[in-house]
């Protein structure tokens, strides 16, 4: 089953990709290369758990040739879900790359975690904790950060209450919308396993959100001259 902690399950749907990208063009307009724009982007364009986000280190990174290393470091207080199974290269789109650099030179506060490492989604108190990575997500997928009108009885949405707006999901709803964004188009399923460390049946059983009708017409690219 997909990892559900601290009341994620609640908030476990998929956001839609036209969703995330009317959130991704505010943040690259007001607010770029922040910790929250790192946060989102990240979680959709690799469709990774919010433990392997918060895993990373500043040299996890390359730059120049695009791409993070994922590694497992339980001693070190930073396990991936699978251990060392889990461990892969994740290849970044140029313009993903190009927000993380700057990020890295020009936003990134330069604290270290108690082992010493730097993390690459960092505060000012080192390494970000789990529930400040949930706040950023829930604040940026509640509709008032886009303006829109909200269904919650929440009065209040702050970043600390943030959590209380029913209509704000979590950062697993990111990984299920971006693994069923890239079978929807056509992303071979073995491309989608190694991508975001989970087995085709457990993809096609917990993450795949596709109607019914979307698997049947995807189908019939493949077979209509069959």
């Amino acid at each position: 089953m997909p990892e559900l902690r601290n009341g994620d399950g609640v908030r476990s749907v998929q956001i839609e990709e036209e969703h995330v990208q009317r959130i991704l063009e505010k943040l690259d307009r007001f607010d770029y290369a922040s910790l929250r724009h790192v946060i989102v982007l990240l979680l959709w364009r690799t469709a990774m758990r919010m433990g392997s986000l918060r895993s990373l280190d500043v040299d996890d990174v390359s730059l120049k040739d695009g791409y993070l290393e994922l590694k497992h470091r339980d001693e070190y207080g930073t396990p991936l879900k699978n251990g060392q199974s889990g461990e892969r290269s994740v290849a970044l789109s140029e313009d993903t790359t190009h927000v993380i650099e700057d990020w890295i030179e020009h936003r990134h506060p330069r604290t270290n975690d108690e082992y010493g490492r730097t993390p690459l989604v960092a505060t000012n108190y080192g390494r970000i904790s789990r529930s400040n990575i949930r706040k950023n997500v829930y604040l940026v997928s509640s509709p008032q950060f886009l303006g829109d009108d909200c269904s919650c009885d929440v009065n209040e949405h702050s970043y600390e209450r943030i959590h209380k707006c029913d209509d704000a999901v979590s950062p697993h709803a990111f990984r299920r919308g971006s693994i069923t964004h890239m079978i929807r188009n056509d992303v071979p399923k073995e491309v989608v396993s190694g991508r975001s460390d989970v087995s085709p049946d457990v993809m096609d059983k917990h993450y795949n959100e596709m109607t019914e009708k979307e698997k049947m017409s995807q189908r019939r690219e493949y077979l209509d001259n069959i």
